[in-house]
């Protein structure tokens, strides 16, 4: 069998979605002649869910711990001095910049530049890097393959290709320079938004393959670098049908619209709170008649408490907050419900994976996102619906139509989903890696 390394920050018991993509290929690799090896951290953080990896021996994990950096140093001095943070101050200089002085903006240049260029993970590099040349040397790896964010990992397959000349594969799950617009203002500057795309070029120019997981990155990136256009690829992300039980249990009584994820990048559930309140008002539905289940890392959005959001608008009994729950958890209560919440604001270039376990319940989805390519997904295979934040009145609408016409069965996967099957994903894979 060829042998090919994943290197990825994030991997089981990382419950963290960002590990599923290269646990889900390295899982199925070796049904189309491939060994695969993992190189990941020693995470021992919240979230930790080891069930994906029950009765699995095929996949070899190593190991390495981070260097301490910069980062942990500012977070700690942070903590110990700095008074409880003003969130409405905080939150307009997350924004803009005015009235910053020359103190103000000397700290934002030396922590773009010293603390968060590339990414805050960047202290993996050094020992990943040399664990990782000498897993290529000891085990004649064939091929490497890098996955980001964070994007610090592209640049140990850099320097992997140059020192050793292996073959290596950029996987981006997301974007990288893309997105920097979307970054606090005070984590950036123009040197170090340079310094990225540079970076970022170098990456995709010295790649042997480049992997995005949606059309519209892809043709961003065939348009910013043609020089590279005959090896970027699109590679789907996907759903594992075998975690998927068959022994499913009728949906609930009440009815219930699920999140499973981490509210961040200006992720919120307020407009569904906002379309809910509004059906209550209306007595078009009852308190009782619904339960909002937000599962993950879902206690808080901008330092508000989402529970104390929950009660401004009168919902405080039907939201659940469970926090992290098994795969196998979350995967049962979304084939359970009646609804799934998918959150995807600002992200026109990006799909966040859970949306294919979305797709694969059967569940229809409701989906607060802009234009792009989680939109063009779910309407592509009508596996639900979509509205902007602010179309209140048409998410009201929506889940009104859908509380009158729910069902008690099990809801069914349809022909336009199996494509997402990861096995065909992973096909794929093996086929450009060969």
């Amino acid at each position: 069998m060829k042998k090919v390394l994943f290197i990825t920050y994030h991997f089981p018991p990382d419950a963290s979605v960002g590990g599923q993509r290269a646990f889900k290929f390295a899982k199925y690799l070796p049904e189309y002649g491939w060994e695969p090896y993992i190189l990941t951290t020693d995470y021992t953080g919240d979230g930790l869910d080891a069930s994906p990896l029950d009765g699995i021996k095929q996949i070899k994990i190593f190991k390495v711990e981070a260097l301490p950096g910069l980062r942990d140093l500012y977070l700690r001095l942070k903590y110990l001095f700095s008074k409880t943070p003003n969130r409405a101050a905080e939150k307009q200089n997350r924004s803009s910049l005015e009235g910053e002085n020359f103190l103000g903006r000397l700290k934002r240049y030396l922590i773009s530049l010293t603390v968060l260029l590339v990414d805050d993970k960047k202290n993996w590099i050094a020992p990943a890097f040399l664990k990782a040349l000498m897993l290529v040397r000891t085990h004649k790896i064939d091929y490497v393959v890098t996955s980001g964010p964070p994007h610090s990992s592209h640049l140990i397959g850099l320097a992997l290709k140059k020192i050793s000349g292996v073959k290596w594969a950029a996987d981006f799950r997301d974007p990288w320079t893309d997105v920097l617009d979307f970054k606090p203002r005070q984590a950036r500057c123009a040197l170090s938004d340079k310094l990225d795309r540079v970076l970022e070029k170098k990456v995709i120019l010295g790649a042997d393959k480049v992997f995005t997981t949606t059309e519209p990155l892809m043709n961003r990136y065939l348009e910013r670098y043609k020089g590279a256009a005959r090896k970027i690829r699109l590679l789907t992300n996907g759903f594992d049908a075998k975690r998927f039980s068959p022994d499913v249990k009728p949906r609930y009584a009440r009815f219930t619209i699920t999140y499973a994820g981490t509210l961040y990048y200006n992720r919120t559930p307020e407009p569904l709170f906002k379309s809910i309140a509004k059906l209550v008002s209306e007595k078009k539905i009852r308190p009782n008649d619904f339960a909002i289940k937000l599962i993950g890392n879902c206690a808080s959005v901008d330092g508000r408490p989402v529970a104390e959001i929950a009660r401004e608008y009168g919902l405080g009994n039907a939201v659940e907050l469970p926090g992290y729950l098994s795969q196998s958890e979350v995967l049962g209560i979304m084939r359970r419900s009646h609804l799934l919440l998918v959150l995807a604001p600002n992200q026109p270039l990006a799909v966040p994976a859970k949306v294919y376990d979305c797709i694969a319940s059967g569940t229809d989805i409701l989906a607060l996102t802009d234009e792009g390519g989680t939109k063009d997904l779910i309407n592509g295979i009508k596996a639900g619906c979509c509205f902007s934040h602010s179309e209140i009145d048409d998410i009201s609408r929506y889940i009104h139509e859908s509380i009158k016409s729910r069902t008690t069965g099990v809801p069914a996967r349809t022909e336009a989903h199996k494509q997402f099957d990861i096995r065909v994903i992973t096909r794929k894979l093996s086929e450009e890696l060969s």
